[in-house]
């Protein structure tokens, strides 16, 4: 379901045309506070909106109306677009940085206000997909690994590393702070290096720390030689 809030009949009209080609349901009121208050006497087991989109006519200022969505129980997971052509670029960041997931300013085209409405979605069920996926482990915010994937990204940018690096820091990141001692991390580097000693093994993990950036100092060697990984104020 979309909640269209604070939207002219006639663009209304249209937004809800759009939406309802595409297969949503779609609910209006002219305003957030109207829209918030209806929902919240509603049984639980009906439907909530997916996504809000804020339209041009909402009484209260764009970034207050956000905040109230973001902040009700209700509303706090949905997505949030904010449709208002008239706003600044730095009102329009504002309202990104206050939890909307889109700001259309450009003159209101129905295929590409739907478009936008799908690609919230689309985020946010990836989003939900990552979050229940058991070999996604993340740390930080920022670092994330994954297990089937041999992924390795450092704030959503994908980290270069070698099958023997991977299998190095998946030991130590499934050892959950825990001391690893190094002739076990050489005995997994061996599976991908033809020779490997602890020098070998210092020179990947180096490495391993350069790329990883700020997360780099996670990965620590102790004073009996092992490997840590671990926040470091840990």
């Amino acid at each position: 379901m979309v909640a269209l809030v604070g939207f002219d009949p006639a663009f209304l009209e249209q937004c809800r045309a759009a939406l309802e080609n595409q297969g949503y349901a779609v609910f209006d009121e002219p305003d957030t506070e109207k829209a918030l208050a209806g929902f919240s006497t509603r049984r639980s087991d009906l439907a909530k909106p997916d996504v809000w989109a804020l339209g041009p006519l909402e009484p209260v200022p764009f970034l207050i109306a956000v905040q109230k969505v973001r902040g009700h129980p209700l509303a706090a997971k949905a997505g949030i677009l904010a449709v208002n052509e008239k706003l600044t670029a730095d009102e329009a960041a504002a309202v990104l940085n206050a939890g909307a997931d889109d700001c259309y300013r450009k003159p209101f085209i129905p295929a590409i206000f739907s478009a936008r409405v799908r690609g919230i979605l689309r985020r946010r069920g990836e989003e939900k997909a990552a979050a229940d996926d058991p070999n996604l482990w993340r740390f930080g915010p920022g670092l994330e690994l994954h297990l089937i994937q041999r992924s390795v990204a450092v704030d959503q940018l994908r980290v270069p590393l070698s099958r023997g690096q991977f299998d190095l820091l998946a030991c130590l990141a499934q050892s959950a702070g825990k001391a690893v001692p190094a002739a076990q991390l050489i005995a997994i580097l061996a599976k991908s290096l033809l020779y490997v000693n602890a020098t070998h093994l210092k020179r990947e993990i180096e490495q391993i720390q350069a790329k990883l950036l700020r997360f780099g100092p996670w990965l620590a060697v102790l004073p009996d030689g092992s490997y840590r990984f671990q926040e470091p104020s840990q």
